[in-house]
């Protein structure tokens, strides 16, 4: 294998014997080469090192019926940056997504198989091997699935297949909860409660601060200065808040992090239509409120004509499909009106507010400011100047998407 720094030492052939060993169902398994790359470039994934392993292999069984495989896959594991490896075994956001694969999603695919009668179409790639902060993950773009691009946004028909199979994926947990309510129990917030306080708000307070420094030259954006300025004092506790399921209210099983890189679509060979559609990264899911995914999504995915003049039809097409789910699940009797989500999507707004001001500039960040969170210190979090999270901030594309975004929220009365 070539020599990449970014493979750790224990991605070697035997690990690699073992993954491929389960998988095909066999212990005479021999690796004769692999080559181990990571999976996305600098600034398309942020909480954790993907690597994609391709692996050719034979038996050691000559009689073998195939004496010779190969595979790709994809393997996840704990960050190299000291910072990230902190937040990640400290807040459990690791295990967290281990728990959704090999718990939540398998129950929920039996259950609407039970259900439907018929073989339940996954939303999700396949968990291959775990063992404790390491994840093997089936490669989606082996089977044609990819990525949009993150800086250009979803158009709406994308968006509308997005929140589709959200959708979906929602309507499966609440017949699994009808079902079993204990089976949500692992589920409860990992990321927003008071344990995490001092690790979170390291971050978010001054992420908010130093947008609120940057926003001062803005011209005819200085009065937002002082408005974020107020929001970053409060803001752990208003997320806090607003994270908390509601009691009468629907809570879903939530993705956690439903935003354009953690969604793959496939699409006609024309490339004319998607075709489908499956979710990765899974390390924040929560039980709660369907609106906080919804509005991660709005405030993080879509185009600007999307994002303003397609709420409502997108929040519909949602609605419509989270219905029918429910419906073909035996779950008919759940009370939850268009008017009901629009409210709760309103409601949790400054969800939205909050994750525009914290992550859009690393989303939107031209790639030569791309943070490299592999590297990322917290002497550098901490830096009043030359601070590397600020590198987006001075960008076209997210300067106009976010005054924009900045305007909205004040029409809403939340700046």
């Amino acid at each position: 294998m070539e020599n990449i720094s970014s493979v750790p030492d224990w991605l070697d052939k035997g690990f690699l014997e073992s993954v491929i060993g389960n998988e095909v169902s066999g212990s005479n398994i021999v690796v004769t080469k692999y080559d181990a790359r990571p999976a996305v470039p600098k600034g398309d994934h942020f909480s954790s090192c993907l690597l994609r392993v391709k692996v050719k292999y034979c038996f050691k069984d000559v009689d073998h019926i195939d004496s010779t495989g190969s595979s790709s896959f994809i393997v996840k594991s704990l960050p190299t940056a000291k910072i990230m490896i902190h937040l990640l075994t400290e807040t459990g956001i690791f295990q967290r997504e281990t728990d959704v694969y090999l718990q939540a999603l398998p129950a929920m695919y039996r259950l609407s198989e039970q259900l439907n009668g018929s073989k339940a179409h996954h939303l999700t790639c396949r968990c291959i091997h775990s063992e404790p902060d390491i994840l093997v993950l089936e490669d989606l773009r082996v089977l044609g699935y990819e990525m949009a691009d993150r800086r250009k946004g979803l158009d709406l028909s994308h968006c509308q297949m997005a929140l589709r199979s959200l959708a979906r994926f929602h309507g499966m947990s609440v017949a699994l909860h009808k079902k079993d309510p204990k089976s949500m129990s692992s589920f409860s917030e990992v990321f927003y409660k008071e344990k995490n306080h001092p690790i979170i708000s390291s971050y978010m307070e001054p992420a908010i601060r130093r947008l609120a420094s940057a926003i001062a030259n803005w011209p005819g954006y200085e009065r937002f200065e002082d408005k974020l300025r107020d929001l970053a004092e409060t803001s752990f506790i208003k997320i806090t808040e607003v994270a908390r399921p509601k009691d009468g209210s629907l809570s879903v099983l939530n993705h956690g992090d439903f935003w354009t890189n953690n969604i793959m679509f496939r699409y006609s060979s024309d490339r004319d239509e998607v075709l489908d559609v499956k979710f990765v990264d899974f390390q924040i899911s929560r039980f709660t409120s369907p609106a906080l995914d919804l509005q991660y999504f709005m405030y993080t995915s879509p185009n600007e004509e999307v994002r303003f003049e397609h709420t409502d039809d997108l929040l519909n097409a949602y609605h419509v499909e989270l219905r029918e789910t429910l419906h073909i699940l035996g779950c008919s009797d759940v009370e939850f009106t268009f008017q009901q989500l629009r409210k709760d999507f309103e409601d949790k707004a400054v969800f939205g507010l909050i994750t525009s001001c914290t992550l859009l500039n690393l989303i939107l960040a031209d790639p030569e400011d791309a943070v490299d969170l592999e590297h990322l210190t917290l002497e550098d979090m901490r830096a009043v100047e030359d601070n590397p999270m600020e590198n987006g901030f001075s960008g076209s594309l997210y300067r106009e998407t976010f005054q924009n975004i900045l305007l909205h929220f004040e029409s809403k009365g939340l700046l």
